[in-house]
C-alpha cells in the first residue's frame, strides 16, 4: 500500500461528489505526466485544494470538450501532496484522444510555464501517485503527455525527469530473513544464537538471566564500573 509522505487528499476531502467519468476498460499501460501549460501561481499549500477544485470547475464549464469531471486521474501540488482526480478505475480525459486516454492514466503536476526546476517534494509526490495507480491496475509505463501527442506538456523540466526514470517509484527493501542469515553461521555459532534467543524470550528479561550467562556480557555491571571511573575522575578534578 502506498505511503504518502506529505499526504493524500481524496475527493471526499475535497468536498467533491463521486466521479461521473466513464469506467476504465481494461488495465492501462501506465501513466502520463502533465502540467498546467500556463503560468501557475506559487502560493502556500492552504491554497492547493481550492486551486485543484478550480481546475475541476473550469473543465466542467468547458462545453466544447464536454468533460464529465476534472480531466486528470490524479494531481500533485507543488508542495508534494497527492490529490485525487477521477481516480483509478475511470478513464482519463487528458491525454489527447480516446485511444490515448484508454492507454494511460494521467497525473497532473500543478506546475506551469513559470517553473524551471522540479523540487524533490514534487518528485516524491509524482512517484507516490504513480505507485497508487499501479496498485489499482496501471501498467509500468511512465510517459509525458507529449509522447504520442503534439504538445509541449509536461514542460521540459518535468519531461527530462520522465525520460531519466526519476519518477519510477522507489522499491521497498526486502528484510533479510534470520534463517537465511543463520545459514552463514557455523553450527557452534548457531547453537549460541539459539541459547541467546531462548534467554531473551524469558520474561522478565534481566541482565543476569541465567540463560545468557557466558553468552552476553553483563552490561549492567559495565555501566556501574564506568560510573565509578567517572566519579573518580570528577573527584580528582574538584
Amino acid at each position: 500500500m502506498t505511503t504518502f509522505s506529505k499526504g493524500f487528499i481524496s475527493r471526499k476531502g475535497l468536498g467533491w461528489p463521486a466521479t461521473a467519468a466513464r469506467a476504465q476498460v481494461g488495465n492501462p499501460l501506465g501513466v502520463k505526466v502533465h502540467y498546467e501549460g500556463t503560468v501557475s501561481p506559487v502560493r502556500d499549500h492552504a491554497y492547493c485544494k481550492s486551486y485543484w477544485t478550480g481546475i475541476r470547475n473550469s473543465h466542467l464549464a468547458n462545453t466544447k470538450e464536454g468533460y464529465s469531471d476534472i480531466a486528470y486521474s490524479m494531481g500533485v501540488c507543488r508542495h508534494g501532496y497527492v490529490l485525487e482526480g477521477r481516480g483509478p478505475g475511470h478513464q482519463t480525459a487528458a491525454n489527447g484522444n480516446q485511444a490515448l486516454n484508454r492507454a494511460h492514466y494521467s497525473v497532473c503536476v500543478l506546475y506551469g510555464t513559470n517553473d524551471h526546476s522540479v523540487t524533490e517534494a514534487v518528485v516524491t509526490g509524482v512517484r507516490e501517485a504513480i505507485q497508487y495507480l499501479r496498485e489499482h491496475g496501471a501498467g509500468k509505463e511512465i510517459k509525458g503527455h507529449r509522447d504520442g501527442y503534439a504538445t509541449a506538456c509536461p514542460g521540459d523540466p518535468l519531461y527530462a525527469l520522465v525520460k531519466s526514470g526519476k519518477f519510477e517509484p522507489v522499491k521497498a527493501s526486502t528484510p533479510r530473513s534470520i534463517d537465511k542469515v543463520n545459514t552463514d553461521m557455523t553450527p557452534e555459532q548457531d547453537a549460541r544464537l539459539k541459547r541467546i534467543e531462548e534467554g531473551l524470550a524469558q520474561k522478565p528479561w534481566t541482565y543476569k538471566n541465567p540463560k545468557l550467562t557466558g553468552d552476553v556480557p553483563d552490561m549492567h555491571q559495565r555501566v556501574l564500573d564506568i560510573e565509578k571511573k567517572l566519579d573518580a575522575i570528577l573527584a580528582k578534578l574538584k
